[in-house]
């Protein structure tokens, strides 16, 4: 008898962040809402709330027609289990016009989510651009000249997870 036993992806991880979680009370970012990118050759929407308990949500490769429907979804709970999925959180710092985040980004199978670092030049508090990323493992950087914006947005999902404390 054969038998075949394929473990992937536990909770019990050991890649750590290396940004340190600190309350955000600045002005440099509005966090009252979003920020998304619409990325053209999938025509997928990349979104990112930020916190004032310095932790951020990351939701990513969202097929929608426009963004309202895509704020019905998050309305309706699309990110109830987020709470449970760690590549989905993150930390951030805000240093006047630059912006560093770090998040878990899935990684090629075996390996465990490792943490993925962006560096940001802030434009404006509606506007930052993705200069450099870097990953732990050998991933493709696609994530650089990336220009976010920021959208209104009073049904942010609760920023509680558990694996950031």
């Amino acid at each position: 008898m054969l038998s075949i036993s394929i473990v992937c992806c536990s909770d019990d991880f050991d890649a750590q962040l290396t940004l340190q979680k600190a309350p955000y009370f600045g002005s440099e970012l509005k966090i009252d809402g979003y920020f998304y990118l619409k990325r053209e050759k999938t025509d997928r929407y990349h979104i990112i709330f930020f916190y004032s308990n310095g932790v951020l949500l990351y939701g990513y490769d969202h097929k929608e027609d426009n963004l309202s429907n895509l704020e019905g979804l998050i309305k309706n709970g699309i990110y109830k289990d987020a709470f449970d999925t760690h590549h989905l959180w993150g930390i951030f710092e805000i240093d006047k016009d630059s912006l560093i985040f770090e998040r878990w980004t899935p990684s090629p199978w075996p390996v465990d989510p490792q943490p993925a670092k962006y560096y940001c030049k802030i434009l404006n508090d509606t506007t930052f651009n993705i200069y450099k990323s870097e990953m732990s493992f050998d991933g493709d950087p696609d994530f650089e000249n990336d220009t976010y914006h920021f959208r209104q947005f009073d049904h942010k999902p609760d920023s509680t997870n558990s694996f950031i404390k």
